[in-house]
């Protein structure tokens, strides 16, 4: 099982809008859309995470109203999750 670091989003609309989902996330020499990192999440193929002061914060699946969504394991710091990112349609 490969472990991915998510170092950026594309959520359409800006990172706090929730009207909007995250389409897209990537890193360091890859990218995927938000629907295939979930599937390897869910099917135990792969691992992601988020650094946060040398710390790596789990990404996992939450599920709202029966629809998955990338999310960060709660580790009690707001300032960590995926939509404090940099957000790629923001640039």
């Amino acid at each position: 099982m490969a472990l991915y670091q998510i170092t950026w989003i594309d959520k359409p609309g800006g990172s706090q809008n929730s009207r909007t989902r995250i389409e897209r996330v990537g890193g360091p020499g890859w990218a995927d859309t938000a629907t295939a990192v979930i599937n390897a999440i869910n099917d135990h193929k792969h691992q992601f995470f988020i650094s946060n002061g040398g710390s790596q914060i789990s990404v996992g699946v939450a599920y709202r109203q029966g629809i998955p969504y990338l999310k960060t394991d709660n580790d009690g710091t707001p300032l960590d999750n995926l939509l404090y990112l940099t957000n790629i349609s923001s640039i």
